[in-house]
């Protein structure tokens, strides 16, 4: 199995965001998934926390914009894997979408904290609950989105994770300068794609990084 971290930087135009996804899937072949940053369809932190402005920004699951990578990933035969803002009956969420190489969702995953929010930001802006995994080439991954590994009360739910999965993927949109020694939580290696930075960490150690931000190619041997 074969990824790639791919961490080009998304715009504030939306469908502009899609053709960098789309042109990305064109380019990186043979590959099994292609995994962009937080945010990335609407760009990163491009939200006003006014409540009625951002969610004609937020898109569903089934939105046209969302149908459109489906298609993409249908079209290239690729996994994608992005963030977006969600709307989800009406709150807003810091979501990340897994879609499979036929469009279909693999894994949606809402982050579990709020520090992507204004303090000042009404309650329809919301944090999703648990952790879940997908299955993708007969390997099985986690998705951390924003700071969830630093959630205390999610601990016990990584532990159990890290006992069956194959590995974490950690998507941020700012490098964290702790975050190699909070991976040594984790026996499971983690994928870390944060802003233009990528890398593979093994207990708390960066074994594997991008070169001048460019991507970074990961493969399973068995």
């Amino acid at each position: 199995m074969k990824f790639v971290l791919v961490p080009i930087k998304s715009t504030t135009n939306l469908e502009k965001n899609i053709t960098l996804i789309e042109e990305a899937a064109g380019k990186y072949k043979n590959k099994d998934l292609l995994l962009f940053g937080e945010g990335f369809l609407q760009g990163f932190g491009n939200l006003s926390f006014d409540y009625e402005k951002d969610l004609l920004k937020a898109c569903g699951l089934f939105s046209v914009e969302v149908m459109k990578l489906r298609k993409v990933a249908r079209d290239h035969n690729v996994a994608l894997g992005f963030g977006f803002y969600e709307n989800d009956k009406g709150g807003i969420y810091n979501s990340y979408l897994i879609l499979g190489n036929n469009g279909q969702t693999l894994l949606k995953h809402q982050a579990l904290t709020d520090n992507w929010q204004e303090k000042a930001a009404c309650a329809d802006y919301r944090q999703g609950h648990s952790l879940g995994s997908f299955s993708l080439e007969k390997k099985q991954f986690s998705l951390l989105l924003n700071d969830d590994i630093y959630k205390d009360d999610s601990l016990l739910g990584l532990c159990e994770l890290d006992d069956r999965v194959d590995g974490f993927i950690w998507i941020s949109g700012n490098e964290d300068v702790t975050a190699k020694s909070r991976s040594a939580l984790l026996a499971k290696p983690v994928y870390y794609l944060a802003g233009g930075e990528a890398y593979v960490l093994e207990r708390g150690r960066a074994v594997r990084k991008n070169a001048n931000g460019g991507p970074l190619e990961v493969e399973f041997v068995g």
